[in-house]
């Protein structure tokens, strides 16, 4: 699990709390051992298909709160900085945008641009208004009726912002050739 995530998460916005939480959870099923060995023996699991991650206590503990999770920080002033730029650019293109308080990625409403013609082809989903994008202009963005959002589709901004741009970029191409 990427300590970001957790730190830019709005349900973790304490990394501080979690960890003491997950320390205590632990010590509950372990010995009378001091708070110092248990966080140095244990780790917490996270499962991921067929992989299980172990992040150590002890290097959270010891490290993150050491250096007052600095790299935390910066990841998440790097990540608050694309994630801007993103939603600003969708915005001056005229979409309506759900800007996220956490996570990697912004659902876009592309209600408007549906039932246009591309290439003398009706746009009748974001799925299909989605396969365009990446089969004609090779930007990956995820329909989102999965999600519970129809007319929606998601872009993440775990890329540069020059990354970003350049997917602005070809959207706004794609778009200027919708009829």
């Amino acid at each position: 699990m990427d300590m970001m995530y957790i730190e830019n998460y709005s349900v973790f916005k304490d990394v501080q709390l979690l960890f003491q939480t997950a320390i205590v959870l632990l010590k509950s099923d372990s010995t009378e051992e001091s708070m110092e060995n248990v966080t140095t023996n244990v780790g917490i699991y996270f499962s991921n298909a067929e992989k299980i991650t172990c992040i150590s206590l002890s290097f959270a503990l010891n490290n993150g709160f050491e250096n007052d999770f600095k790299y935390v920080k910066e990841m998440r002033d790097e990540y608050n900085k694309r994630r801007v730029f993103l939603v600003e650019s969708f915005r001056k293109l005229g979409f309506e945008v759900f800007e996220p308080e956490g996570a990697f990625y912004v659902f876009v409403d592309v209600t408007d641009t549906l039932n246009m013609t591309y290439k003398g082809n009706k746009i009748e989903t974001a799925a299909e208004f989605a396969r365009i994008l990446i089969d004609e202009y090779n930007v990956a963005v995820v329909p989102c009726a999965d999600f519970g959002f129809e007319n929606h589709i998601r872009l993440s901004y775990a890329i540069s912002v020059e990354q970003i741009d350049k997917g602005v970029t070809r959207i706004e191409q794609f778009l200027s050739e919708l009829k």
